[in-house]
């Protein structure tokens, strides 16, 4: 199951009936195999978030404040604006090395990147 920060993909289940469709045998399992697969790939989502987590605290930590020093003056030439265009691009720099790392996550864009702040 893929994560993707711009949208997250959801169920219409509501109580038994679905709307996605699928055969019979697939809508008359039992209430206990459908909380576990639903246990599952939640507690699948859960770790692939404190992963990337984990993963966005220690490029926020190395990389940020090198940037900051770097560009200190376009900081202060944009009264600190830019920092949502290195955010958005550290978040999209966090997505990529979590796709080479086997989390299943993705960062679509730039501007999804950007406004996930």
């Amino acid at each position: 199951m893929l994560t993707s920060i711009s949208c997250f993909r959801r169920s219409s289940c509501v109580g038994s009936s679905c709307e996605s469709g699928g055969n019979a045998s697939s809508r008359s399992r039992s209430s206990s195999e459908r909380d576990g697969a639903r246990f599952s790939s939640t507690a699948a989502r859960i770790g692939t978030l404190i992963g990337v987590a984990l993963l966005f605290g220690v490029v926020n930590a190395v990389l940020k404040p090198i940037i900051k020093v770097a560009g200190c003056l376009l900081y202060l030439l944009t009264f600190g604006l830019i920092g949502f265009v290195v955010n958005g691009l550290l978040f999209m720099f966090v997505g990529w090395l979590a796709t080479k790392a086997d989390l299943p996550f993705q960062v679509s864009g730039f501007w999804a990147g950007f406004f996930s702040q």
